[in-house]
């Protein structure tokens, strides 16, 4: 995935039965252990919380959150 990036190849995820794994499999990340860790709180203060708990976390990691939080989370 990341040679064909480079290459300038486009990459294109096929939808499939988890949005996880599509993302997954198209963002480029190392994807031999990855972590999902659920759904990011609404509440600002619970949110920077779960971010931090997995700073360290040495592997790809994965958060669902609302569309329209995407920027603030980010």
């Amino acid at each position: 995935m990341k040679l064909a990036r480079q290459q300038g190849i486009d990459v294109v995820p096929v939808p499939g039965a988890c949005a996880l794994t599509v993302a997954l499999s198209a963002s480029g990340l190392p994807s031999d252990r990855f972590r999902f860790e659920g759904v990011l709180s609404a509440k600002p203060s619970q949110t920077t919380a779960q971010l931090e708990a997995v700073v360290n976390v040495p592997r790809s990691l994965s958060f669902y959150a609302a569309t329209h939080r995407i920027a603030d989370v980010l």
